[in-house]
């Protein structure tokens, strides 16, 4: 009897691994994955997730689209969330915390399958980070900031329109984290979003993609006047093949001539 019960439980273990691992491990490679079959005879099946978000972060856990509980992080941003009574079957289930700030990650989803009288587990999942911009209008050379939340003690990565920047900074205890980029963008509309690594080897998936604008300005030094202060700048870079303040070139054409001197001369305020 006690050979049969062993190899019914192979059986079970075998029907639920190969399912489970190959979409959870698109998600995080140190996901890991198991699965406990309690002595109780029963027609649902549980799910049972950990990882870390960031801290005091509410997480919220859907199934097929409906939400099927939520939890908090702990003070260090670990989470535990078990799912209880399931139908047996394939499903899709999701995951997405909202830190304290109300901003929240973007959605993690998986496909797997429940098997009554199972416990699967897995673990090892890592949230991505929230974001926010300072400036969703930019005037050259301001300077753009993003901010947000993430697990605790980790790297976050700020990426700016698709690696062409990227600026690595740290998250505090409290999974806060900020990060500033002083270049001098181009002209148009941009783009940032960030990601989170742990000092474990797990990498997250990238938060939610933010734009902003860039508008042409004649206020090179950014005191909401263009004036004289703003004419020497001009000067100073004037025909000069490797001019050093990037915003002198008023229309981003490469060059400081006389068209950016009849555009300062255009946006003059004096004062």
């Amino acid at each position: 009897m006690a050979t049969m019960k062993l190899a019914a439980l192979l059986i079970v273990l075998l029907s639920i691994i190969p399912e489970a691992i190959s979409p959870v491990r698109a998600i995080d490679s140190t996901i890991t994955v198991s699965a406990i079959v309690p002595g109780t005879t029963s027609n649902t099946g549980n799910l049972r997730m950990t990882g870390h978000g960031s801290p005091l972060a509410l997480v919220t856990f859907l199934r097929n689209g409906v939400v099927g509980g939520t939890t908090t992080c702990d003070s260090t941003g670990l989470f535990d969330k078990t799912l209880t009574s399931l139908d047996p079957g394939a499903a899709t289930f999701s995951m997405y915390g909202t830190d304290s700030d109300g901003r929240s990650t973007l959605t993690l989803s998986f496909t797997t399958s429940i098997v009554a009288n199972t416990t699967l587990t897995l673990s090892g999942f890592l949230l991505p980070p929230t974001i926010a911009i300072k400036n969703t209008t930019l005037k050259r050379p301001q300077t753009q900031s993003t901010n947000g939340s993430a697990r605790s003690n980790a790297t976050v990565t700020a990426i700016f329109n698709s690696d062409t920047i990227t600026k690595q900074v740290g998250s505090g205890t409290d999974g806060r984290w900020q990060a500033s980029v002083s270049e001098t963008f181009h002209l148009g509309k941009h783009s940032t979003y960030a990601l989170v690594q742990d000092g474990d080897g797990s990498q997250s998936n990238t938060s939610q993609v933010l734009s902003f604008t860039v508008v042409l300005s004649a206020d090179l030094n950014n005191d909401d006047h263009v004036n004289l202060t703003d004419f020497s700048i001009l000067m100073f870079n004037y025909g000069r093949s490797d001019f050093p303040n990037k915003a002198a070139d008023i229309n981003d054409e490469g060059k400081v001539d006389l068209v950016d001197f009849s555009v300062m001369m255009f946006y003059w305020t004096g004062g």
